[in-house]
């Protein structure tokens, strides 16, 4: 679906929606059509049998849509009237007879708000991706009911179809694998850990996908329906907040943290809200609905702790091999030097951060997030004040300095030792200093997640903690690679953690290391910024890469031929979504690509010279 509101964007709208269609349902039909500004999408489940019968099943409101798709739907629909109600299921059945329809199908509407009126949009053939949510409400399975009148049963046979029920209130959310902050654009990865929300009465989980699944560019980027039922609409939406937060999709970004800011947003709340209702609203749903400080204290602060403990825990259970096999864990052979501690280093790779600096949920947070957290780290004595099933942890947070820019670092080398100088003398300062605060953590338990049965990917460990920092409680659900070796023996290398938090219901990655690890891997990224200084940085601005591994459906531009920023200059496809690719400024276009090539991610789309 495109929306044209200029003639001269007619062309080209038309051409994407032909070519999207005809490699999606083998026919490049398309109908033009009335667009009504301020419409609610509502459809009609209808069912039709051969013998000439055929009933509605009620509507369903799916007005939450992104780039005209529906990622949010609902039944009933809070805004229609009862009397609009009967209107519109009449015409749906009407239709339905007077085409001789037979199987499960839905009716679509166009419903102006501001008139009060409702126009016809078409009649698909088949059950839809919201079915469930009018079965919770009905009480009916469509499927099976499907299957009676292909096997040339009457509905009429059937004493439950004579009066069609409608109890409580059912919301669907689709799960997608995509970036809200660039235009929802599709992403693809591995999901690390795959934990739905515990049991609760009327919650279904609908998805193919578990702990090691891979997110391939092949398939449509919906990976999972989450559908609850309960008494009344305000009931619903609280629950499938708690269900999104308490769900655990871990390693790929997705729209979870959006579709909760959806449901908590004040608009969503008016019934009379429209398909303008994410464009409208988007600044604001793109921050976190639970607030931005207590999410950047959850990902800053306690997180971090949790995802260092979970490591230690992992650590005391593997036993070392090689000539150190019998040296106690936390052996110091320096232990009056006070830099000799179990010091870790957390880095926030990827995360969930507020809009405008972190890109949203799993993607490369702010430079504040991002700043090493640094945790010295001394196992506390159990005393009478505390349980003994509980492990107390004692350490301290060290303040790190931001590196400093001046004519003594010259050389990344330079670079390197100076921030490796400056994390020690921090350290050391920390521990011999009385006046330092001390933490406290408290691990109240950690419970192994087990992997599920038949999964792709058995590499990752994890575990559901529950521990208190300084009496603030967390509940985190982790996994880690238990092929990294758990240890700080590869140079520059972390020990990667992806921890989700259902106090903020996001997830975010984070880089575990030890004080030399880290100072290894600060080679690679100064030699990066050292390589950028002059006009390195002006020209990235001017490459384009593939955000995902892509196919070129059309070069726009000649080789060498000039451009105009703003011009589009090539298109891709990829996860059945086409995407036009846009000159970032006026310029020279220069590509090495033609139609039909295979784009790998992160390769060089085009430049603009």
């Amino acid at each position: 679906m495109r929306v044209v509101r200029e003639p001269s964007e007619l062309l080209e709208a038309l051409e994407r929606a032909r070519s999207e269609a005809e490699r999606s349902f083998g026919s490049a039909d398309c109908i033009l059509e009335k667009y009504v500004e301020a419409a609610k999408h509502v459809e009609m489940q209808v069912l039709g049998d051969r013998h000439g019968r055929a009933i509605c099943l009620w509507e369903r409101d799916c007005s939450v849509q992104r780039r005209h798709q529906k990622i949010v739907e609902e039944t009933p629909c809070p805004w229609l009237s009862e009397d609009m109600r009967q209107r519109m299921a009449a015409t749906a059945v009407r239709i339905v007879e007077l085409i001789g329809y037979e199987g499960a199908g839905t009716v679509e509407f166009v419903v102006d708000v501001a008139a009060g009126a409702y126009y016809f949009l078409e009649v698909n053939a088949r059950l839809q991706v919201e079915h469930p949510i009018t079965e919770e409400v009905t009480g009916l399975d469509l499927v099976s009911l499907q299957l009676f009148v292909a096997a040339g049963s009457r509905l009429s046979s059937l004493p439950a179809l004579t009066t069609i029920p409608r109890n409580g209130h059912a919301i669907e959310c689709r799960l997608c694998a995509e970036d809200p902050t660039r235009n929802f654009l599709p992403e693809r990865g591995i999901i690390r850990l795959w934990r739905p929300a515990p049991d609760t009465p009327d919650t279904r989980f609908e998805t193919a996908i578990q702990s090691g699944s891979e997110v391939s560019i092949h398939f449509d980027p919906m990976i999972a329906k989450v559908v609850v039922w309960a008494p009344t609409r305000l009931l619903a939406v609280e629950k499938m907040i708690r269900t999104l937060a308490q769900t655990a999709c871990v390693g790929v970004r997705t729209n979870q943290l959006f579709l909760q800011s959806c449901l908590a947003h004040r608009a969503f709340r008016n019934p009379a809200y429209t398909t303008s209702f994410i464009p409208e609203n988007l600044d604001g749903l793109l921050r976190s609905p639970y607030g931005d400080e207590v999410q950047a204290e959850a990902l800053r602060q306690l997180a971090p702790v949790a995802a260092c403990l979970f490591l230690r825990h992992l650590r005391g259970r593997t036993r070392l091999a090689g000539p150190f096999k019998d040296v106690r864990r936390g052996f110091r052979n320096q232990r009056c030097d006070p830099v000799n501690r179990h010091v870790d280093v957390v880095v926030m790779e990827r995360g969930a951060t507020e809009k405008g600096e972190g890109k949203g949920e799993g993607a490369p947070p702010n430079a504040s997030l991002r700043r090493p957290q640094v945790c010295i780290w001394q196992q506390a004595t159990l005393d009478g004040a505390h349980r003994r099933d509980q492990d107390i942890y004692r350490f301290q947070y060290v303040a790190l300095p931001p590196p400093v820019d001046d004519d003594a670092q010259t050389t990344p080398a330079k670079a390197v030792t100076a921030r490796y100088n400056a994390l020690s003398a921090a350290v050391r300062n920390t521990t011999s200093s009385s006046e330092a605060p001390t933490s406290q953590a408290v691990l109240h338990s950690l419970v192994r997640i087990p992997p599920p049965e038949g999964a792709a990917r058995t590499d990752c460990l994890a575990a559901t903690v529950s521990l208190a920092v300084d009496g603030r409680k967390l509940v985190a659900h982790l996994a880690t690679r238990a092929l990294d070796g758990l240890d700080d023996s590869q140079p520059g290398r972390p020990q990667r953690v992806w921890a989700h938090l259902p106090a903020v219901g996001t997830w975010a990655e984070y880089g575990v290391y030890g004080m030399l690890t880290w100072a290894e891997g600060l080679r690679e990224e100064v030699v990066n910024a050292s390589a950028e200084g002059g006009g390195a940085a002006v020209a990235g601005k001017r490459v384009i890469k593939a955000p995902m591994p892509c196919r070129v459906l059309g070069v726009l531009k000649k080789d060498g031929e000039e451009v105009k920023e703003g011009e589009n200059a090539m298109v891709v496809e990829s996860m059945k979504m086409e995407m036009s690719i846009v000159a970032p400024a006026n310029g020279r276009f220069r590509t090495v690509w033609r139609k039909g090539d295979a784009v790998a991610d992160g390769e060089i789309l085009c430049r603009i010279e």
